[in-house]
Protein backbone atom coordinates (compact mmCIF):
# COMPACT_ATOMS: atom_id res chain seq x y z
CA UNK A 1 0.00 0.00 0.00
CA UNK A 2 1.41 3.51 -0.72
CA UNK A 3 0.93 5.97 2.16
CA UNK A 4 0.77 9.53 0.87
CA UNK A 5 1.46 12.09 4.08
CA UNK A 6 1.46 15.55 4.02
CA UNK A 7 3.85 17.32 6.52
CA UNK A 8 3.99 20.84 8.17
CA UNK A 9 6.91 22.49 8.00
CA UNK A 10 9.50 21.50 10.62
CA UNK A 11 7.81 19.18 11.69
CA UNK A 12 10.16 15.63 12.02
CA UNK A 13 8.31 12.12 11.20
CA UNK A 14 10.31 8.62 11.87
CA UNK A 15 10.03 6.21 9.26
CA UNK A 16 9.03 3.48 11.79
CA UNK A 17 6.16 5.81 13.09
CA UNK A 18 4.88 6.11 9.85
CA UNK A 19 5.36 2.63 8.88
CA UNK A 20 5.84 -0.14 12.20
CA UNK A 21 6.80 -2.88 9.90
CA UNK A 22 9.58 -1.10 8.09
CA UNK A 23 12.20 -2.91 9.57
CA UNK A 24 14.09 -5.66 7.14
CA UNK A 25 12.03 -4.10 3.83
CA UNK A 26 13.50 -1.69 0.96
CA UNK A 27 11.37 1.63 0.94
CA UNK A 28 10.75 4.27 -1.62
CA UNK A 29 10.09 7.67 -0.38
CA UNK A 30 8.78 10.14 -2.71
CA UNK A 31 8.68 13.77 -2.68
CA UNK A 32 6.45 15.18 -4.75
CA UNK A 33 6.38 18.82 -3.12
CA UNK A 34 8.30 20.58 -0.57
CA UNK A 35 12.17 20.40 0.64
CA UNK A 36 12.53 17.87 3.03
CA UNK A 37 16.62 16.94 5.51
CA UNK A 38 17.14 12.93 5.82
CA UNK A 39 18.62 11.72 8.99
CA UNK A 40 19.92 8.84 10.29
CA UNK A 41 19.53 8.81 14.12
CA UNK A 42 21.92 5.90 15.92
CA UNK A 43 19.89 3.67 18.15
CA UNK A 44 23.21 3.00 20.54
CA UNK A 45 24.95 6.35 20.48
CA UNK A 46 21.81 8.78 20.27
CA UNK A 47 23.92 10.33 17.41
CA UNK A 48 22.09 12.17 14.31
CA UNK A 49 23.81 12.08 10.83
CA UNK A 50 22.14 14.05 8.07
CA UNK A 51 22.19 12.30 5.13
CA UNK A 52 21.30 14.95 2.76
CA UNK A 53 18.69 17.49 1.37
CA UNK A 54 15.89 16.79 -1.25
CA UNK A 55 13.30 18.04 -3.38
CA UNK A 56 11.50 16.42 -5.99
CA UNK A 57 13.00 13.17 -5.44
CA UNK A 58 12.29 9.48 -5.24
CA UNK A 59 14.46 7.68 -2.35
CA UNK A 60 15.92 4.37 -2.02
CA UNK A 61 15.76 3.41 1.64
CA UNK A 62 17.49 0.08 2.30
CA UNK A 63 16.56 -2.44 5.05
CA UNK A 64 20.46 -1.96 5.64
CA UNK A 65 19.36 1.19 7.61
CA UNK A 66 17.13 -0.09 10.48
CA UNK A 67 19.54 -2.34 12.60
CA UNK A 68 21.09 0.52 13.84
CA UNK A 69 19.45 3.70 12.98
CA UNK A 70 16.45 5.63 12.80
CA UNK A 71 15.43 7.22 9.73
CA UNK A 72 14.20 10.90 10.37
CA UNK A 73 12.20 12.64 7.80
CA UNK A 74 12.02 16.63 9.05
CA UNK A 75 10.13 19.30 6.41
CA UNK A 76 12.40 22.47 6.11
CA UNK A 77 8.47 23.75 4.01
CA UNK A 78 5.44 22.13 3.87
CA UNK A 79 5.88 19.19 2.06
CA UNK A 80 3.95 16.34 0.48
CA UNK A 81 5.41 12.97 0.24
CA UNK A 82 4.57 9.23 -0.50
CA UNK A 83 6.00 6.36 0.83
CA UNK A 84 5.83 2.47 -0.50
CA UNK A 85 7.77 -0.77 -0.75
CA UNK A 86 10.24 -0.69 -3.43
CA UNK A 87 8.62 -3.55 -5.07
CA UNK A 88 5.53 -1.13 -5.47
CA UNK A 89 7.53 1.15 -7.80
CA UNK A 90 5.13 0.66 -10.74
CA UNK A 91 2.29 1.90 -8.47
CA UNK A 92 3.84 5.46 -8.25
CA UNK A 93 2.77 8.01 -10.51
CA UNK A 94 3.45 7.48 -13.70
CA UNK A 95 3.79 11.16 -14.97
CA UNK A 96 6.68 11.47 -11.97
CA UNK A 97 9.90 13.13 -13.32
CA UNK A 98 11.81 12.10 -9.81
CA UNK A 99 14.84 11.18 -10.10
CA UNK A 100 15.62 7.51 -8.22
CA UNK A 101 18.91 7.67 -6.36
CA UNK A 102 19.96 6.35 -2.96
CA UNK A 103 20.82 9.95 -0.87
CA UNK A 104 22.75 11.12 -4.68
CA UNK A 105 26.23 13.22 -4.04
CA UNK A 106 24.91 14.62 -1.04
CA UNK A 107 27.72 12.55 1.28
CA UNK A 108 30.80 14.30 -1.42
CA UNK A 109 28.91 17.51 -0.83
CA UNK A 110 28.79 17.74 3.12
CA UNK A 111 32.30 15.79 3.35
CA UNK A 112 33.78 19.24 1.39
CA UNK A 113 31.99 21.68 2.93
CA UNK A 114 32.79 19.93 6.69
CA UNK A 115 36.48 19.73 5.42
CA UNK A 116 36.83 23.52 4.68
CA UNK A 117 40.06 25.18 5.49
CA UNK A 118 38.06 27.62 7.91
CA UNK A 119 34.47 27.53 9.94
CA UNK A 120 33.39 30.84 8.36
CA UNK A 121 33.99 28.84 4.81
CA UNK A 122 32.04 26.20 6.10
CA UNK A 123 29.01 27.95 7.29
CA UNK A 124 29.38 30.33 3.82
CA UNK A 125 29.27 27.32 1.76
CA UNK A 126 27.03 25.53 3.40
CA UNK A 127 24.28 28.45 2.80
CA UNK A 128 25.24 28.87 -0.74
CA UNK A 129 25.05 24.95 -1.22
CA UNK A 130 21.30 24.50 0.29
CA UNK A 131 20.56 28.11 -1.72
CA UNK A 132 22.03 27.06 -5.14
CA UNK A 133 20.48 24.08 -5.06
CA UNK A 134 16.72 24.90 -3.54
CA UNK A 135 16.57 28.51 -3.72
CA UNK A 136 15.82 30.96 -6.57
CA UNK A 137 16.83 34.81 -7.48
CA UNK A 138 15.20 38.00 -6.50
CA UNK A 139 16.36 41.25 -8.38
CA UNK A 140 20.03 41.46 -6.96
CA UNK A 141 19.38 38.74 -4.36
CA UNK A 142 18.34 35.44 -3.77
CA UNK A 143 16.25 33.35 -1.85
CA UNK A 144 16.42 30.31 0.31
CA UNK A 145 12.70 29.10 1.61
CA UNK A 146 13.61 27.33 4.67
CA UNK A 147 16.18 27.95 7.73
CA UNK A 148 18.58 25.93 9.77
CA UNK A 149 18.78 26.30 13.54
CA UNK A 150 22.15 27.62 14.65
CA UNK A 151 21.92 24.72 16.70
CA UNK A 152 21.45 21.73 13.38
CA UNK A 153 24.14 24.03 11.74
CA UNK A 154 27.10 23.17 14.17
CA UNK A 155 25.77 19.56 14.45
CA UNK A 156 25.99 19.99 10.27
CA UNK A 157 29.81 21.73 10.56
CA UNK A 158 31.36 20.13 14.06
CA UNK A 159 31.37 23.62 15.61
CA UNK A 160 29.65 25.48 18.32
CA UNK A 161 26.51 26.67 18.12
CA UNK A 162 27.82 29.95 19.60
CA UNK A 163 30.63 30.24 16.69
CA UNK A 164 27.93 29.90 13.98
CA UNK A 165 25.14 32.38 15.99
CA UNK A 166 28.63 34.88 15.93
CA UNK A 167 28.97 34.24 12.30
CA UNK A 168 25.72 34.68 11.03
CA UNK A 169 25.02 37.45 13.07
CA UNK A 170 28.49 38.85 11.10
CA UNK A 171 26.73 38.04 8.07
CA UNK A 172 23.49 40.34 8.86
CA UNK A 173 25.86 43.15 10.56
CA UNK A 174 27.80 43.50 7.06
CA UNK A 175 23.75 42.82 4.68
CA UNK A 176 25.30 39.89 2.87
CA UNK A 177 22.60 37.87 4.53
CA UNK A 178 19.15 38.15 6.17
CA UNK A 179 15.79 36.59 7.45
CA UNK A 180 12.99 37.39 5.17
CA UNK A 181 10.09 39.45 6.31
CA UNK A 182 8.13 36.44 7.15
CA UNK A 183 10.90 35.07 9.30
CA UNK A 184 10.68 31.46 7.21
CA UNK A 185 13.93 31.69 4.69
CA UNK A 186 16.95 33.62 3.81
CA UNK A 187 17.95 36.47 1.96
CA UNK A 188 20.94 36.00 0.20
CA UNK A 189 23.25 38.70 -1.39
CA UNK A 190 24.42 37.94 -4.99
CA UNK A 191 27.86 39.29 -3.34
CA UNK A 192 27.92 36.05 -1.12
CA UNK A 193 26.81 33.62 -3.38
CA UNK A 194 29.28 35.31 -6.03
CA UNK A 195 31.66 34.47 -3.71
CA UNK A 196 31.20 30.76 -3.33
CA UNK A 197 30.18 30.56 -7.14
CA UNK A 198 32.72 27.84 -8.44
CA UNK A 199 32.42 26.15 -5.18
CA UNK A 200 28.88 25.48 -5.28
CA UNK A 201 28.99 25.24 -9.28
CA UNK A 202 31.08 21.64 -9.01
CA UNK A 203 28.60 20.30 -6.74
CA UNK A 204 25.25 21.22 -8.26
CA UNK A 205 23.90 17.29 -9.94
Amino acid sequence: MIRSLTVKRAQTLRLEEIEPGVANKDYLLLINKGIVRLALHNKFTDESSTVGFYAENKLRISALFYEEFDVRIEALTYSELALCLSDQERELDPNCNCHLNTFGNWPLIMNMIVTSKSTSLRIERLICTLTSRFGFRRKEEYFLPFLLSHEKISNLLGCTRSTVTRYMLALREHGILDLSANGEGLIVSEELMNRHNRFCGQLID
